[in-house]
């Protein structure tokens, strides 16, 4: 059983330097004899495996825990257990466990929010990455730490709302104040990045605060909703025709992002090109990226009376052609 707290010593000491995040190593040499073990187990058999055990032998469970299927796993009391461990490595792997498992419960939300607070690097981190997961049960716990004192809470919160979808939607105006007013740049970037994924309500945020933002705020919340998914294509189509001709502008270069996935906006950007500037240019680079379906409506315009909608068309189809 040493071999599991090694494992979980591994883990704790490689996410402590900052490399990528780790994923449970299923195919470790322990892992068969740990899921053998705890798997042919019963619940009452699991929860009779209480804290007068071993730190290793309590750390394994947890860990065997977190590779089991949810309808054979023991229910939530056993994953608070392992977070409320006075161990670090059974804190570290309840936390992964809870990360996996997904389970509903508002208290596992509350605990992880606490843990943004624990003194191990590699717990924060990864109650952070599992909080998110855990969908409305973790809204209140999260809007409420989006408040506190300490900015590495603030900025974890704001963190986990980017993993919630729809399920967030609560904190939209939270994280928007966030964006614009907290003191702290970390938490104000985050947000901005965070309240892009909400769906529908974050996004329509965004291009909110998309129209008073200081320049280099344009260009972050662009980065943001380029990362937002598909949910941002018609929004941005509809700032095309925007009278704010840098807003209109980043909207193009926010569609160059999806390539074939902006089609469905195919002719909102054709009528881009006809806008002169930054407009016309990024509407182009979309229109390069989505491939042959937009290449064919594009050839037309090649003999467009309008000399700068005729370059432009030939400057999309010669850079295609790789001329």
């Amino acid at each position: 059983m040493k071999r599991g707290l090694l494992i979980i010593g591994v883990l704790l000491g490689a996410t402590a330097c900052g490399d990528p995040e780790p994923e449970m190593p299923t195919n470790a040499k322990t892992m068969p004899m740990l899921q053998e073990r705890y798997q042919r187990r019963s619940l009452t058999t699991w929860r009779s495996l209480a804290g007068a055990l071993p730190v290793e032998e309590r750390a394994a469970r947890m860990w065997a825990l977190s590779v089991l299927e949810w309808d054979k796993a023991p229910s939530v009391d056993l994953l608070l257990a392992g977070l409320d461990d006075p161990a670090p490595s059974v804190r570290l792997a309840a936390v992964i466990a809870v990360g996996r498992l997904a389970p509903r419960s508002p208290r596992a939300a509350e605990r992880l929010v606490e843990l943004f607070s624990a003194p191990e690097e590699p717990i924060r981190r990864h109650a952070r990455l599992a909080v998110g997961k855990l969908g409305p049960a973790a809204a209140d716990p999260l809007r409420a730490a989006l408040k506190a004192e300490r900015v590495s809470v603030r900025w974890a919160a704001v963190f986990a709302f980017r993993d919630m979808g729809l399920a967030g939607r609560s904190a939209v105006e939270d994280l928007a104040r966030l964006a614009t007013e907290d003191p702290n740049a970390r938490v104000r970037r985050q947000a901005l990045f965070s309240l892009a994924r909400l769906g529908e309500p974050g996004i329509a945020a965004s291009v909110r605060l998309w129209r008073k933002a200081t320049s280099v705020q344009r260009a972050e919340l662009a980065a943001a909703l380029a990362l937002a998914g598909p949910a941002v294509v018609q929004p941005m189509a509809a700032l095309l025709t925007d009278e704010d001709e840098d807003l209109a502008a980043r909207a193009a270069g926010v569609l160059a992002d999806f390539g074939p996935q902006a089609l469905p906006v195919l002719e909102a950007l054709l009528a881009a090109l006809r806008r002169k500037g930054p407009v016309r240019f990024n509407a182009a680079e979309a229109l390069l990226r989505m491939g042959p379906q937009a290449l064919e409506r594009v050839k037309p315009l090649t003999e467009s009376a309008d000399e700068g909608l005729a370059a432009i068309a030939d400057y999309i189809l010669d850079t295609a052609a790789g001329r």
